[in-house]
């Protein structure tokens, strides 16, 4: 499971990299991580993805 999921993650990096390189490569590997991790629990899945970019907006939001 793993390295399926590292190379998940490695595909989404190189993706990310050509086309959208403004977001941050952190906030994608924890949600591929929250997927992972909740795969068996759909609602806590979505709550806890919703929460990862809400906190990533917020922190990312200019003052």
């Amino acid at each position: 499971m793993k390295n399926s999921l590292e190379e998940l993650i490695s595909t989404i990096e190189e993706i990310r990299l050509t086309k959208y390189p403004h977001i941050s490569p952190e906030i994608l590997t924890k949600i591929v991580e929250i997927q992972a991790a909740y795969q068996d629990d759909p609602a806590r899945r979505e709550a806890e993805t919703y929460k990862a970019i809400a906190q990533y907006v917020a922190s990312t939001k200019e003052v």
